[in-house]
C-alpha cells in the first residue's frame, strides 16, 4: 500500500510539473511577451535550483524527515502556482514577478524529488515482502517510480498542448495547482 501512494504521489507531481511548465512557456511568451533573454533565464531556473539547493535541501531532509519535507514542499508548489494564476487573471504578472515565482516553484520541485527518493528505502522496509530482500525492493520501487517519470514526459506535454490548444494557459495552470494540491 505504501509502495502505490509513494508512487501516486509521485505520478502526481509529474503530471502537474509536466504541465505547468508548458503552461508558463506560453504564458511567458504569449501573455507577458517575454524576451528571448528573458526565456533562457526561465529555463536557466530549474538548473540553478538543482544546482544550488540539492545539497542543502538534502542537509534539511535529513534533519527535519523526508515526510515533512515532502509536504512542505508540495504546498509550496501550489502557492507559487496558485499565486502566478492569482496574478494573472488579475492583470498583475510580470515577467520579473514570474521568475522570482518559478525560482521558488524550482526549489520546491527539488525538494519534492530529493524527498520522494528518500522516502524509498523507509516505504520498502515497511512494506517489504518476507521473501523479498531489500535492495531488490528499493531498486524495484525506484525502476517503477522512474518509468512512471519517464511515461509522464512523453504523454502529458501532449495532452497539455492540447490543452492549452483548446482552452488557454489559466485553466492548464489551475490544473497543475489542482495537482499539486492533490498530491499533498
Amino acid at each position: 500500500m505504501l509502495r502505490r501512494t509513494l508512487l501516486t504521489q509521485n505520478v502526481i507531481v509529474a503530471v502537474g510539473g509536466s504541465s505547468t511548465a508548458l503552461a508558463v512557456d506560453v504564458v511567458f511568451v504569449a501573455v507577458l511577451g517575454a524576451t528571448a533573454f528573458q526565456m533562457g533565464l526561465l529555463n536557466a531556473l530549474s538548473t540553478t535550483a538543482f544546482l544550488l539547493c540539492s545539497v542543502p535541501l538534502g542537509l534539511l531532509i535529513d534533519r527535519v524527515g523526508a515526510s515533512r519535507v515532502l509536504v512542505w514542499s508540495t504546498a509550496g508548489t501550489a502557492g507559487f502556482l496558485s499565486t502566478l494564476l492569482a496574478l494573472l487573471l488579475d492583470d498583475r504578472l510580470r515577467v520579473e514577478t514570474a521568475l522570482t515565482l518559478m525560482a521558488g516553484f524550482g526549489v520546491c520541485a527539488v525538494a519534492q524529488q530529493l524527498s520522494q527518493t528518500a522516502l524509498v528505502p523507509r516505504v520498502v522496509d515497511a512494506s517489504s515482502r518476507v521473501d523479498e530482500p531489500r535492495e531488490r525492493g528499493i531498486t524495484s520501487l525506484v525502476g517503477r517510480v522512474s518509468t512512471a517519470d519517464q511515461v509522464v514526459a512523453v504523454v502529458v506535454p501532449a495532452a497539455a498542448g492540447a490543452a492549452l490548444s483548446a482552452t488557454g494557459a489559466e485553466p492548464v495552470l489551475a490544473a497543475g495547482a489542482a495537482t499539486m494540491v492533490a498530491a499533498g
